[in-house]
């Protein structure tokens, strides 16, 4: 009844009037006074039910109470070969002016919008072009794309060869600091994602992925400009195509929106717009492999140091994405409480009551199954956004940070210490998972709207 009661509210609004009209819940009911009492007795033989046709009400909104309004109603089907009649046969019989129509098993990634004289078929598309900077990552991540293309760098670049990718463990990253911009592994990177861009350009695939697609919506990181760039005009930059191309400043402040996965509250205080949207978590029920920094680029001193520490609390169970060392008797030697296994589900660990710590990079999705999971942190941050990830984590008192250039048995140890027996990044991080989850919209909600 609450369909007629929103309709009656809209009437007076006549042709500014439009109704979606989901799709009902059952189509058959048992009616109230033919429900038994009591229990239905198996020993009275076999049980013979009859449904009554739950009432149409879509003529009545559409004849009666709101006549002049745009109205539009659902149809649900498993028959594809009656799916489009059987939504022209709704139109002639109740006279609106769409059928939004659907298959069950596909309903998730296509409808067709049907009208009197004509059909639309919509598809959701989760096309990739995928330009791969870094040769450690293979993965497209998701296993539902349609098309995909990929372009790389070439092995001779720069980025390829820098120290944080060949051997994480030994640079120094506090020199970064004080170093010129230049020299710093961010305009290593950035020098890197325009060498990447132009192959990519140059090869005049992503612009004929684009033009072949018709998409209606790109999305595009923002940490290079190069989806910018195609999204634009496909052009790589005015010395390549003249001096009207604009720069890539001015064609991010001109996108509609911005999503940042991570979500305010985890970050430190910043100006902001109503164009970002934080979405931190909007994928956190999805289950992820620990692939971020492979154990093999560990020098044994740092594997037997951390095995070491997970020894020295005997009354925990360490569990070790660990991938199996020629050396493993040495490193693991006199260690009973170290699992290793060369695959875990993560987000399912972190929601398990009985985890109580988690020692991390920082990735920034790392970072967010955690905090939304309640768990403190041991952050041994390595490159990139992940320094930042642990300053805010450590800032909000629910990681304690091990520099990556000290990794001892004697620095592990302490970190362990701290968050397995100061009871305030236990606290901590409880209340801020429960400030994540009290939120009034998640961010699936804030996505969509």
């Amino acid at each position: 009844m609450k369909y007629l009661q929103i309709s009656h509210l809209l009437e007076s609004r006549g042709t500014e009037a439009m109704l979606y009209l989901a799709a009902a819940v059952s189509d058959f009911y048992v009616q109230h006074e033919k429900m038994p009492t009591h229990k239905i007795q198996s020993n009275e033989g076999n049980l013979n039910l009859t449904l009554s046709i739950v009432p149409k009400k879509l003529d009545s909104i559409v004849n009666e109470i709101c006549p002049k309004a745009f109205v539009v109603s659902f149809k649900l089907e498993t028959d594809e070969s009656i799916l489009i009649d059987k939504a022209r046969g709704a139109l002639v019989k109740y006279g609106h002016q769409l059928v939004i129509a659907n298959l069950l098993e596909t309903r998730k990634a296509k409808v067709t919008l049907v009208e009197r004289d004509s059909t639309e078929l919509v598809q959701m598309s989760q096309d990739l072009i995928i330009g791969r900077i870094n040769p450690l990552v293979t993965k497209n991540g998701t296993t539902k794309t349609r098309r995909v293309i990929e372009f790389f760098l070439p092995k001779t670049e720069s980025w390829v060869k820098k120290s944080h990718l060949a051997n994480p463990f030994s640079e120094d990253i506090s020199i970064l600091r004080n170093i010129p911009w230049r020299y710093s592994a961010r305009h290593t990177f950035a020098v890197g994602a325009m060498a990447l861009c132009e192959v990519g350009i140059k090869s005049g695939e992503p612009l004929k992925f684009l033009k072949e697609g018709g998409y209606d919506i790109g999305l595009t990181s923002d940490y290079d400009s190069c989806g910018a760039i195609l999204m634009h005009q496909t052009s790589l930059a005015r010395s390549y195509y003249g001096a009207d191309f604009p720069e890539v400043d001015k064609i991010g402040a001109n996108f509609d929106v911005a999503f940042v996965n991570t979500v305010d509250l985890l970050e430190s205080t910043r100006v902001t717009t109503g164009k970002i949207k934080h979405i931190g978590g909007i994928a956190i029920k999805q289950p992820k492999k620990l692939d971020k920094i492979q154990t093999e680029q560990m020098p044994q001193k740092i594997r037997r140091a951390f095995a070491q520490a997970f020894a020295s609390f005997p009354e925990y169970a360490f569990l070790w994405k660990y991938d199996a060392m020629p050396d493993d008797d040495v490193v693991f030697s006199g260690v009973s409480n170290a699992f290793r296994f060369k695959w875990l589900p993560q987000r399912d660990l972190l929601a398990h009551d009985r985890t109580v710590a988690f020692i991390s990079h920082m990735g920034l999705n790392s970072y967010m199954e955690a905090a939304f999971s309640g768990v403190p942190i041991l952050a041994v941050p390595i490159f990139t956004d992940q320094f930042h990830n642990t300053r805010t984590a450590v800032k909000r008192g629910v990681a304690f940070k091990v520099n990556k250039n000290n990794i001892t048995f004697d620095s592990i140890k302490h970190g362990l210490e701290e968050i397995l027996h100061n009871p305030k990044y236990r606290e901590n991080s409880k209340r801020v998972k429960k400030m994540l989850n009290d939120r009034p919209e998640n961010s699936k909600e804030i996505f969509v709207k």
